[in-house]
């Protein structure tokens, strides 16, 4: 796999003829010399569907969508705030789920119970119905005994997370949250009717 991938770089280009699978030939033959990291037009790819792929076990695999936004350079991208902002608004087009959560590609949780967690809060009837999100803190491994370079991030974690940012808001980390989507956008009434095993075919299509 490795060389695999190497070979594609240093050839700056994919060989579809190699390729028998329909989807990935129509996604690849996106990737042109004019597509950069800086400048690209907008890619979506379903790369999984629930009614139609399955696991080993034969059970059911969740809808997995690819998403890269329009990179322009003559227009700034906001770095992970506007990806965030892409992915919110896409999402709700194409499932529209009042529940999503945010994480690095860099990041894991080390609890499988992670998700049932989160939604004891937001369906608790004694916690505030305006509750945006959820955060889990993050924690880091082989950091230096004293951790002299703060990678323990304990002002974040311990005192901006619970509320005391100058605002008296609480401070997102980035990463590890679970969002209530309302809390953010409004749902866009005219995706209802469109969903098909909770994925907008005609959004997809277009």
């Amino acid at each position: 796999m490795k060389t695999t991938i190497q070979c594609v770089m240093d050839q700056g280009a994919i060989d579809v003829n190699q390729i028998k699978d329909a989807r990935m030939i129509k996604a690849f033959r996106k990737w042109t010399a004019g597509f950069t990291r800086q400048q690209h037009p907008t890619v979506i790819e379903v790369l999984l569907k629930s009614d139609q792929d399955n696991d080993v076990t034969g059970h059911c695999m969740p809808n997995l969508i690819y998403l890269a936004r329009e990179k322009n350079k003559a227009n700034p991208h906001h770095f992970k705030a506007g990806a965030l902002n892409a992915l919110i608004r896409v999402s709700a087009v194409i499932t529209n789920a009042p529940i999503f959560l945010t994480l690095d590609c860099d990041m894991y949780s080390n609890d499988p119970k992670t998700p049932l967690r989160a939604l004891c809060h937001f369906m608790n009837p004694n916690n505030d119905p305006k509750l945006a999100f959820v955060q889990f803190p993050q924690r880091f491994d082989n950091l230096n005994e004293n951790d002299i370079y703060a990678g323990q991030q304990v002002v974040e974690t311990r005192a901006c997370t619970i509320g005391m940012d100058g605002l008296g808001g609480v401070f997102f980390m980035g990463t590890g949250g679970f969002f209530r989507r309302q809390a953010l956008i409004e749902y866009p009434t005219e995706a209802h009717g469109l969903w098909k095993n909770r994925v907008n075919t005609e959004m997809l299509s277009r």
